[in-house]
């Protein structure tokens, strides 16, 4: 068929942009997830006192002590939110405190199964989980705690403001 047939048809191609997200291409915000295992009193209150610690940081958000499983997570467990702004502080502070208990550190991106599996690292034993529970693309940012205005939800024009600032001082005081 060609253009001169009286039954051709020309459809133009969707040119509309797709929704684009910052987390498909730079990651701002993690998961820490602590373990422990359910009706063992050791473990689970070494996991108690890991979540009153961070309770008390500054680098994290842990959320409430699950004791029967939730979601993915079949064992006891605590999810700890921190932003790329205090990951380095919050990576040492597992590295140093966890003892026994294995933590599951993943980034939030719209892709729930993939950052719980492959783009997953584990600080001690893997727990087996259950991410088919999961979605596996979200439409939505996995913006946490946007009141707290870090992660994804950092104003990129207070860190541009903020270089600039740093740049005149080092222009006029150096």
């Amino acid at each position: 068929m060609t253009q001169k047939d009286p039954e051709y048809q020309y459809s133009a191609p969707d040119l509309t942009p797709p929704q684009v997200y910052p987390s498909d291409f730079v990651i701002k915000e993690f998961h820490f997830h602590t373990y422990w295992f359910l009706h063992d009193k050791k473990t689970q209150d070494k996991a108690e006192e890991l979540f009153y610690k961070i309770q008390k940081s500054r680098f994290g958000k842990p959320l409430r002590l699950n004791y029967e499983p939730v979601g993915p997570h079949p064992i006891g467990s605590f999810e700890t939110w921190v932003p790329i702004e205090y990951f380095a502080e919050a990576y040492s502070f597992f590295l140093l405190n966890r003892g026994e208990l294995s933590v599951l550190l993943h980034p939030l991106t719209r892709e729930e199964q993939r950052d719980h599996t492959e783009r997953a690292v584990w600080l001690g034993k893997p727990i087996p989980l259950k991410v088919d529970v999961l979605p596996v693309l979200s439409d939505t940012e996995p913006r946490q705690y946007p009141e707290l205005g870090l992660g994804y939800s950092k104003n990129e024009y207070t860190v541009l403001i903020y270089l600039f600032l740093i740049l005149i001082y080092i222009y006029f005081f150096y």
